[in-house]
């Protein structure tokens, strides 16, 4: 019997892992709430950070409808910097009626007017926290095998897409517009390629890693108790 067999949830934190990574070398675009979103390539991880997108960044505030619609319009399909003027306009719309919240005009003086706004808003506000949870679900598996956030140590002299651009040019001879058009869940399965090809004695860790970790702490307790 393997360990496959005696953790709970490992069997099926192994298979998914696997067809993440595959999945991010076929042509398909995810769905949050009818909104399509292609991969979070480099340049698009770039943009979210200097966006300072609270998906990506710790802002130290909640998420706001803006910033949904934001991260919704960047990774659509329909997005190409500086042209597309009605589709965005068209998705602002979408997004509006969604999960943004209505105002209260200030002429409304009926009752059952005001009731009507609060429950249009409870909806919206119901649609607004699935999406950003969704969202944080994407973004999770996305980094899951991810190196930039608090990788190196020390003063850092370029940014992370340079870092990564120089690699995967000294290693494979992609230029830099070729990488700054991958996707991370690709990039992040090249960098260990290259580490684990050079022998590096770095530390190769499975997100699945952190389901028999658990377990090791529950037996460990177990026995300690």
């Amino acid at each position: 019997m393997s360990l496959l067999d005696i953790i709970p949830d490992y069997r099926e934190a192994l298979v998914a892992e696997q067809f993440r990574r595959d999945a991010a070398f076929l042509p398909v675009a995810e769905q949050i709430a009818g909104f399509a979103l292609r991969p979070v390539r480099l340049r698009d991880y770039v943009a979210l950070r200097l966006c300072r997108s609270p998906f990506l960044v710790a802002t130290g505030s909640p998420a706001q409808p803006q910033d949904v619609a934001n991260f919704l319009w960047l990774l659509s399909p329909d997005y190409v910097p500086g042209v597309n003027p009605v589709e965005r306009q068209e998705h602002a719309r979408r997004c509006r009626r969604i999960f943004f919240p209505r105002s209260q005009p200030r002429w409304l003086r009926f009752g059952w007017m005001c009731r009507d706004v609060e429950a249009a808003n409870a909806r919206r506000f119901k649609n607004f926290s699935a999406i950003v949870t969704a969202i944080e679900d994407f973004v999770e598996n996305t980094m899951a095998d991810g190196v930039c956030a608090g990788g190196a140590t020390g003063a850092s002299y370029y940014s992370d897409a340079a870092g990564i651009c120089g690699l995967l040019a000294r290693e494979y001879g992609w230029s830099e517009e070729a990488v700054l058009d991958l996707p991370l869940t690709r990039i992040w399965q090249y960098l260990n390629e290259i580490k684990r090809s050079h022998g590096a004695k770095v530390s190769l860790n499975n997100p699945s890693d952190h389901v028999r970790a658990r377990w090791l702490a529950s037996i460990n307790h177990s026995r300690a108790s």
